[in-house]
């Protein structure tokens, strides 16, 4: 346990405490974590190209969703993306779409022009920066941190992207909030 006895006071209060014969557990919901973990099940990439959003425009185009994928395991927002065979631009959509910077290449005219209008016209989210914070630094020490080409922001700079809420055990044996509300209802 990672907590002191206080905290697994109130993890107990919060009723998040599994007894299975001699074991004590810490009882998770799936709902604790809105965001699903990615495994080697790839099951939610579709396969093929099917979206009238983003429709078959090359011979061996790849799924979004599979780029998609790839990138968000391997890269980090601002890191450099080579795609060396460019085709329809799948992977600079992507990696527009995510935020990181992309260089592709093509010895094909056909496959450069496509790639060059659906970049083109394509609409991608606005990206803020935010001034990088000491948990940023402590995370990725080596990071490629970006700049703010306003200057509103002086020196480094990361996106400000939204976090996922996760309940945790420290987070319940730590919230000194819950206290008054189990002394209330459950005296």
């Amino acid at each position: 346990w990672r907590t002191n006895e206080e905290g697994l006071r109130r993890v107990a209060n919060a009723e998040r405490i599994l007894v299975t014969g001699d074991t004590i557990s810490y009882k998770k919901f799936f709902h604790d974590s809105p965001a699903l973990q990615l495994t080697n099940f790839w099951t939610d990439t579709g396969g093929g190209i099917t979206s009238r959003s983003d429709p078959k425009i090359y011979i061996v185009q790849t799924a979004t969703s599979v780029i998609s994928r790839c990138l968000l395991m391997t890269t980090d927002p601002g890191d450099l993306v080579l795609e060396p065979t460019c085709g329809s631009g799948t992977t600079a959509y992507v990696a527009e779409q995510w935020g990181r910077r992309w260089i592709t290449c093509d010895s094909s005219r056909v496959a450069l022009a496509l790639a060059k209008h659906r970049l083109l016209t394509a609409k991608f989210d606005y990206h803020r920066l935010r001034p990088l914070s000491a948990e940023d630094v402590a995370r990725n020490p080596n990071g490629t941190w970006l700049t703010d080409p306003t200057g509103q922001i002086s020196g480094k700079a990361t996106f400000a992207c939204k976090t996922v809420p996760h309940i945790t055990l420290k987070s319940i044996a730590r919230n000194t909030s819950l206290d008054p509300i189990f002394a209330k209802y459950e005296p």
